[in-house]
């Protein structure tokens, strides 16, 4: 059985607000992360501090994808 991983984004590490699923994600900006069960929808009580890092596609070719 697969391992499946739902969460919700915040902007704070508590309280806060609720960053969509829609909203892209910015360089250089903390984000806070709510792991959700997903079975009983309880979200837990502790969140994780997330910072994407985000890669210009440089281009692709027949052997996969080259990043900047």
């Amino acid at each position: 059985m697969p391992l499946q991983i739902t969460w919700s984004r915040y902007d704070a590490v508590t309280s806060g607000n609720v960053i969509t699923s829609t909203t892209a994600l910015s360089p250089n900006t903390t984000y806070y992360v709510a792991l959700i069960d997903p079975v009983t929808g309880c979200e837990s009580s502790l969140r994780l501090e997330v910072s994407p890092r985000l890669n210009k596609l440089r281009y692709i070719n027949g052997s996969g994808w080259f990043f900047t």
